[in-house]
C-alpha cells in the first residue's frame, strides 16, 4: 500500500471573507481540473475555489513582501473547482457560478468536461438533468447568477472611489468570486501591482445563444480559472476555461468563519 506523505500547509488567519484559510502547497506541475480534484482527495481536502485561489495569492504576496520566501506559484494561472453554467432564464442568457466540493458527483462532472474538451467539444447538459438543476439552484440561492457578458473580454477599472471600484461592484465579478468583498480584494491587489484595469473573460450572450442553438433547454458548463503569469495574465479571470488544459492548483484543508454566501450554504447532493 502506497502512503501519500502529507505536504506542507500554509495557515492564513484574519484573511478577507474566510477569516482563516489553510491550504496545501502548490502542485508541482500544471494540472487539469480532474487532476486537481484527484490531488485534493489524496490530501483530504477540497479543490480550491476561485475565491480561495485569490485569497491565497494575496496572502502569499503579502507574506513574500515581508520574508522574501516566494509566492509558491500563486501568481501563476490557477485551475480551480469553480465552474460556470450558462443557460436561458426568463428569456435572457445568464451565467451562474458554483464552487464544487469534490464529491463523487462533482468528480464525474469535471471528468465529463475533460472528456468533451479533449475532443474539442463543449460540455452541454440538459437543465432538467438532476445534477445541473441542483447546481443552478445552488448558484441562485447564493446570489451567484448574473446576466451574461456582452463583451469578451469585459474590461473594468480597479481604481477605487469611496472604497468601491467599477470592477469590484460589477455584478458578474461579484457572482464569479462569490461576493463583492472578494471582487474588491482582487481590484485592490491588481491596482497595487500597477494594473489600473482588469479583464473578465467569459461567454457572451451571443456566444451562448450560438453554442446552445437548438438546445435552449440546456446549460453550457465551463471551468473557471484565475489568470496569472503564463496564461491570460494576472489581470484576468477566466470564466470560460477548459477542464482539459493545465494550470497550477492546490487543495484547501480548512476554511474558518465561512462568511461568504457560497461557503455558508452547503450544497445538498441528492442520493
Amino acid at each position: 500500500m502506497r502512503t501519500v506523505r502529507p505536504r506542507l500547509v500554509f495557515e492564513f488567519s484574519k484573511v478577507p471573507v474566510y477569516d482563516s484559510l489553510h491550504v496545501r502547497i502548490s502542485s508541482e506541475n500544471p494540472v487539469s481540473v480532474p487532476e486537481l480534484f484527484e490531488l485534493a482527495k489524496k490530501e483530504s481536502g477540497r479543490p480550491q475555489s476561485v475565491g480561495h485561489a485569490l485569497v491565497t495569492r494575496v496572502a502569499l504576496h503579502d507574506k513574500n513582501e515581508k520574508d522574501g520566501l516566494g509566492t509558491d506559484a500563486s501568481e501563476l494561472y490557477q485551475k480551480t473547482g469553480t465552474i460556470s453554467l450558462s443557460y436561458l432564464a426568463d428569456g435572457s442568457w445568464v451565467t451562474g457560478f458554483v464552487d464544487l466540493e469534490g464529491n463523487e458527483e462533482d468528480c464525474n462532472l469535471v471528468q465529463a468536461g475533460y472528456n468533451a474538451n479533449q475532443r474539442y467539444e463543449e460540455l452541454i447538459i440538459a437543465v432538467k438533468d438532476r445534477s445541473i438543476c441542483d447546481l443552478i439552484q445552488h448558484a441562485q440561492n447564493t446570489n451567484r447568477v448574473a446576466q451574461a457578458l456582452t463583451q469578451n473580454p469585459t474590461t473594468l477599472g480597479t481604481i477605487k472611489k469611496n472604497g468601491k471600484s467599477a470592477y469590484g461592484q460589477y455584478p458578474y465579478a461579484k457572482a464569479l468570486f462569490g461576493s463583492s468583498k472578494l471582487a474588491e480584494l482582487n481590484a485592490s491587489y491588481l491596482h497595487k501591482n500597477k494594473n489600473c484595469e482588469a479583464k473578465i473573460y467569459g461567454p457572451t450572450a451571443e456566444d451562448i445563444a450560438r453554442t446552445l442553438k437548438g438546445k435552449e433547454d440546456s446549460a453550457l458548463v465551463r471551468a473557471v480559472g484565475l489568470g496569472g503569469d503564463g496564461f491570460v495574465g494576472v489581470y484576468g479571470v477566466y470564466a470560460d476555461g477548459d477542464f482539459y488544459d493545465g494550470g497550477w492548483a492546490r487543495s484547501v484543508v480548512h476554511v474558518g468563519a465561512q462568511n461568504s454566501p457560497s461557503e455558508k450554504k452547503v450544497r445538498k447532493v441528492r442520493a
